[in-house]
C-alpha cells in the first residue's frame, strides 16, 4: 500500500542531498582558511587610538579646517601656514602640530541624525 503523495527517494536525490550537504561541511572550512589568510596578511599599523573629543575647544575654522579664500566670515583673524602634509593648512599658531600631521589620521567629516551635539558624539 503506498500513498502516491508520498515523495519517492531515488538514488539520484540520495546523491544530490549528499553533494550538496558535504560541499556545505567543506564550505565552512574554506571560509575559515580564507578568513584566517585574511587576518595574517592584514597586520594592524597602529598599537592604540588616541579618541580627542574637543567639545567646547577652539573652532575648527580657527585651528585645522581653516578657508583662506572663503568669505570674510568664514576665514577668522589667524593666518594658515602649510603643513608637512600637502594640501593640509593649519594655524599659524600650530607650528609644532603642522610637522607632525603625517603622523596620524584626521578625520573633518562627522555626520549625525540627532537632534543635538552631546548625542551626536556618543560613540
Amino acid at each position: 500500500m503506498t500513498d502516491r503523495h508520498t515523495r519517492r527517494v531515488t538514488r539520484r536525490t540520495c546523491l544530490q542531498a549528499g553533494w550538496f550537504g558535504g560541499m556545505g561541511l567543506a564550505m565552512s572550512d574554506v571560509l575559515r582558511l580564507q578568513a584566517g589568510q585574511a587576518q595574517a596578511k592584514a597586520k594592524p599599523l597602529a598599537d592604540s587610538v588616541l579618541f580627542v573629543n574637543l567639545a567646547g575647544g577652539p573652532s575648527h575654522l580657527d585651528t585645522l579646517d581653516m578657508k583662506p579664500e572663503g568669505p570674510q566670515e568664514t576665514r577668522g583673524e589667524f593666518q594658515p601656514i602649510q603643513s608637512n602634509m600637502p594640501g593640509l593648512m593649519v594655524c599659524e599658531h600650530l607650528p609644532k602640530f603642522s610637522k607632525m600631521v603625517d603622523r596620524f589620521t584626521l578625520i573633518r567629516g562627522i555626520h549625525h541624525s540627532a537632534g543635538a551635539h552631546p548625542q551626536g558624539q556618543a560613540y
